[in-house]
């Protein structure tokens, strides 16, 4: 089964971008991790974790939206202008909010803040790029377009390591090569399939698009916020030493999550397609991608637990040898995220976003409570127990909401 899935052109295209991606940005983070000290590293991932938690906030489920809607209106396009409006004016407001907590109240370097703040901006704006592409099912421009970026900005930050700049350097890096990505990308859709994308403000094209993405937005905030409130928690009950710490161990556990998405974004534009054509699903239209995701789980946690520790202190070095059983306990939560992932997929393809929606929320107030009760009791194993327990709660919530009626007559049930 999972040889045959990574066999289709689809998989092995998103699969390989995803790879590119995660490898890349662990590769920076394991860079720095290194040249830094502890307490600055853990300062530095409290800086990409709230920029990414404003970031998705005002994402509004764009990438998703706009993914289904090209993939089941029969490459309908007129919507790319105002979409884009919507990250441009969204940008200073983003950028006010994580200096106003980050440097003002935290007292972190505010050129980090704008800098960091900015680049995963850019990468969101990559999402809703990348999303057209694959609702044109044109899989291999994006990775294409990510392998020269992403060779631009290693060559770049390898030289300055070489050199032993300063990290404002190092995180100037790689907001050039989040920028390249989306040149690349743009001047791809531009010149192979005429689609320009122009900035054009109408407040009843925005009212209309924010309107009909609104219950995927909120269900993607619910999401990053219990994926990343551990990070600021951490901080908050702790110091930035043990977030560092748990921030190496959840960076790996999220590298492996690349698989899951690498079999859910296609499966996604299926979704979208079949039920746009037949106007439901059948159960067995996902019957490949369940059964995939539970061997994968399977043989990840079985991975982490043989070759985890080994890993980490090669990576990582010594100073980070506590993270191995940090991470191999994350591990467990690897079949709750995919398999969450899965049910979400089929709710917004077949547009019932409302089960992810509330979910999700449900999902945000197990992590925060449980993070709140245990962080302070058992430390690092608190967030952990935490991360462990939210997803497979949302799993489970999701699944009984599925079950309860239907998946517009398709028997989910039958699972």
């Amino acid at each position: 089964m999972i040889v045959t899935m990574f066999k289709t052109k689809p998989m092995y295209f998103v699969f390989a971008n995803q790879l590119l991606e995660r490898a890349t940005y662990l590769i920076f983070y394991i860079v720095l991790a290194r040249i830094l000290a502890t307490e600055e590293y853990g300062i530095l991932i409290t800086v990409f974790a709230f920029s990414n938690i404003v970031q998705i906030i005002f994402d509004f489920g764009l990438p998703f939206y706009v993914q289904r809607e090209i993939a089941s209106c029969d490459q309908n396009y007129s919507k790319l202008d105002v979409l884009f409006t919507i990250k441009y004016l969204s940008f200073p407001i983003i950028i006010c909010i994580e200096l106003a907590y980050l440097s003002i109240v935290r007292d972190i370097n505010p050129i980090w803040v704008i800098l960091i703040g900015t680049a995963t901006h850019i990468q969101s704006i990559n999402l809703i790029y990348n999303s057209i592409f694959y609702a044109k099912e044109c899989y291999k421009e994006p990775l294409l377009n990510n392998v020269i970026a992403k060779v631009i900005f290693l060559l770049l930050f390898l030289i300055l390591i070489y050199l032993k700049y300063s990290v404002i350097l190092f995180l100037i890096s790689f907001l050039i090569g989040s920028m390249l990505v989306i040149i690349l990308q743009r001047a791809n859709l531009i010149s192979k399939h005429r689609i320009l994308a122009k900035y054009t403000f109408s407040l009843a094209g925005i009212g209309e698009i924010l309107r009909s993405s609104l219950q995927i937005g909120t269900g993607l905030i619910f999401v990053t916020i219990y994926d990343r409130a551990d990070i600021i928690l951490l901080q908050l009950f702790m110091n930035y030493s043990d977030v560092a710490i748990y921030a190496v161990s959840y960076s790996l556990f999220r590298s492996f999550q690349i698989f899951g998405s690498s079999v859910l974004l296609p499966a996604y534009t299926k979704y979208s397609g079949i039920f746009g054509r037949n106007g439901h699903l059948e159960i067995r239209d996902i019957k490949k991608e369940f059964y995939t995701l539970v061997a994968l789980s399977a043989i990840f946690i079985l991975i982490a637990c043989v070759f985890g520790e080994w890993v980490i202190t090669l990576l990582y070095g010594s100073s980070y040898n506590y993270s191995s059983i940090i991470f191999i306990a994350l591990m467990f939560a690897i079949p709750g995220v995919f398999l969450n992932n899965l049910t979400g997929v089929i709710s917004n393809s077949t547009r019932q976003e409302k089960i992810p929606l509330v979910t999700t929320g449900v999902g945000v107030l197990v992590g925060i409570g449980c993070n709140i009760l245990l962080i302070p009791l058992i430390g690092l194993y608190g967030a952990v127990s935490a991360t462990i327990i939210t997803e497979y709660s949302v799993f489970i919530f999701q699944l009984i909401l599925l079950r309860k009626g239907s998946v517009n007559n398709s028997k989910i049930n039958e699972l």
